[in-house]
């Protein structure tokens, strides 16, 4: 199974910024620009860790997926983010997972410590199965995983019946 390491998304250049400018700035943050359309829109390649900066170049006035311009409709997830909801939820779910982390003998002080220092949140003791839910940066499971006292991390997801 591959990961998903970049990105393509679609960028309405600020004015009076230029193709030039914006492709310079863009290239400051790992990203290509693809192509240009007639309608002043950028397609830029663009390395999802550091898709969230796009909301820091004076060049974007808005950015979202290749494909979807609902954007210019001004669905933004807040106020003065220049990325589109879906963009800003994909940064979020892919800066953080929700698991459920079973341990030799359920949660305790030292788990909650390690979780915290790891940048994580504890969300609840689920003390029958020996296990706690977390939010846990994805960049610290395979830490987690790697200490001892954990026998399984799993992706927490809502179950249905069959």
């Amino acid at each position: 199974m591959g990961y998903l390491t970049s990105v393509t998304v679609i960028v309405e250049t600020a004015p009076p910024t230029s193709d030039a400018e914006l492709t310079t700035q863009l290239s400051g943050i790992g990203g290509a620009v693809v192509g240009f359309s007639t309608d002043g829109v950028a397609h830029v390649q663009l390395p999802l860790a550091r898709a969230s900066e796009l909301d820091g170049l004076g060049g974007v006035a808005r950015a979202g997926f290749d494909g979807d311009k609902s954007y210019l409709l001004g669905h933004d997830t807040k106020a003065n983010s220049k990325l589109d909801r879906y963009l800003a939820e994909l940064i979020d779910y892919l800066r953080a997972a929700p698991v459920i982390v079973q341990t030799t003998d359920g949660l305790t002080d030292a788990d909650a410590a390690r979780i915290q220092g790891y940048g994580g949140v504890i969300k609840d003791n689920l003390s029958i199965i020996n296990a706690y839910s977390a939010s846990l940066p994805l960049a610290r499971l395979k830490d987690l995983a790697a200490w001892d006292r954990v026998k399984q991390i799993s992706y927490n997801q809502t179950l249905f019946p069959s």
